[in-house]
């Protein structure tokens, strides 16, 4: 039953979830180009975002999913995209960037030219310190994905900077595509971390 008794401390020294879960949303349709994490609470010190799923854009393999937050599309995310794939069947690398955009690239999907639907993408995406209003807000993320039985993989690691004109606390966050939508089943999941 109750662990306090055993070693003499009470249960609020052990039993405190690490990591909890905020918002879980598994897509039931392909009708969606926008998930969106809204009334996120400032009890956290940090953020985890973890995703995967499977685009309707059917003219590449992989495309971006990208963040916004706050409902900020003002011209205050910047990124650096290191990345490796193989969209012509020979391999590439190299770096990437952007600043001053109204969003930023959070995780790499596959899409309908990456083979069968069963072929997903995704990643995880760490946002530290999300409920300061003194500092900007910093993205650390991998993401990528492939189909196992061609040599078809895209892999990206990402850090991005959110630097409003007035620093506040993340509240909300919302995920978009670039062109079509999410395929159903595609799973988003938000857990804060004490």
């Amino acid at each position: 039953g109750s662990g306090s008794g055993v070693h003499g401390l009470p249960a609020s020294a052990w039993a405190t979830a690490t990591i909890s879960k905020i918002q879980d949303t598994t897509l039931s349709n392909s009708t969606t180009s926008v998930v969106t994490f809204s009334g996120i609470p400032g009890t956290y010190s940090h953020l985890l975002l973890i995703a995967q799923g499977r685009l309707t854009e059917n003219t590449v393999q992989a495309d971006d999913v990208s963040i916004q937050f706050n409902g900020d599309s003002s011209s205050s995310y910047g990124y650096v995209t290191q990345y490796a794939n193989n969209p012509s069947g020979s391999m590439a690398s190299g770096i990437g960037n952007g600043f001053a955009g109204a969003a930023m690239p959070a995780f790499r999907f596959t899409a309908s030219q990456a083979g069968a639907n069963v072929n997903a993408g995704g990643g995880f995406l760490f946002i530290p310190n999300y409920a300061n209003n003194a500092f900007n807000k910093l993205i650390y993320g991998i993401s990528g994905g492939g189909n196992g039985t061609t040599s078809f993989v895209d892999i990206r690691t990402r850090i991005g900077i959110y630097n409003p004109s007035s620093q506040a606390a993340i509240t909300s966050l919302s995920l978009s595509v670039s062109s079509g939508f999410f395929l159903t089943g595609s799973r988003f999941t938000l857990y804060g971390i004490a």
